[in-house]
């Protein structure tokens, strides 16, 4: 059944974006490349047993995107861009806390994303810069790493789970098709669900956060 609805949402999802190349077939084309900084919430994770928390070291976000200027196509939220991303988080495990005290822990933590993002361009703001906000939804493949504490196994597992993100910046002009985006964004799934060594059910809560930066060419 979860495999089921799982395809159902992809196949919805190839929908809209085969839907929207086509809309968009006069509009202007282009690809970005982004980097950065990422931030991984502390992560609340739940079994049959109680609740206990994972902190992470920082890490970084990378990604890619195809997509499209749509101009005054919807002309009350600004100048559009529709895209397609695909990115890639990664975070070393850091301490586990537990309701008897808290312990250095180790394993990654890496998630890959597939988002359709929405983006509104405010380019009257400033000749100098391009204020943007966005939105983006989809799918997301997280993966837990050979985590534990000290030689004590944790979870060995990943799932798929739906993905949203929130993003904003502003984007630089540095020639006529090519911009630098400095940005920020939040990125979070439905709860992922994994199994742990001890062939335990464990709920999680994931969220991240991302400071970025992305060069978009035209063409």
């Amino acid at each position: 059944m979860k495999q089921l609805y799982i395809r159902l949402i992809c196949s919805i999802c190839l929908l809209l974006c085969m839907a929207t190349i086509a809309s968009a077939q006069h509009a202007q084309p282009y690809l970005s490349l982004t980097g950065g900084l990422q931030l991984a919430d502390e992560m609340t994770l739940s079994d049959q047993t109680g609740d206990y928390t994972l902190d992470f070291e920082d890490g970084f976000f990378t990604g890619g995107a195809f997509g499209f200027y749509l101009g005054d196509a919807f002309p009350q939220l600004g100048k559009g861009r529709i895209e397609l991303e695909v990115g890639f988080r990664y975070n070393e495990l850091k301490e586990a806390h537990f309701a008897t005290g808290t312990d250095p822990a180790y394993g990654e933590m890496t998630t890959i994303s597939v988002m359709l993002n929405t983006l509104a361009e405010y380019r009257n703001y400033s000749p100098y810069y391009i204020p943007y906000v966005g939105v983006g939804v989809g799918f997301a493949h997280v993966a837990m790493i050979d985590t534990r504490v000290g030689l004590s196994p944790m979870i060995d597992d990943e799932s798929l789970q739906i993905a949203y993100q929130a993003l904003a910046g502003v984007s630089i002009p540095l020639r006529e098709k090519l911009a630098l985006d400095c940005g920020y964004r939040f990125f979070s799934t439905l709860d992922p669900e994994f199994t742990d060594a001890q062939n335990r059910k464990v709920n999680a809560e994931y969220g991240s956060h991302a400071i970025e930066l992305a060069l978009r060419l035209s063409f």
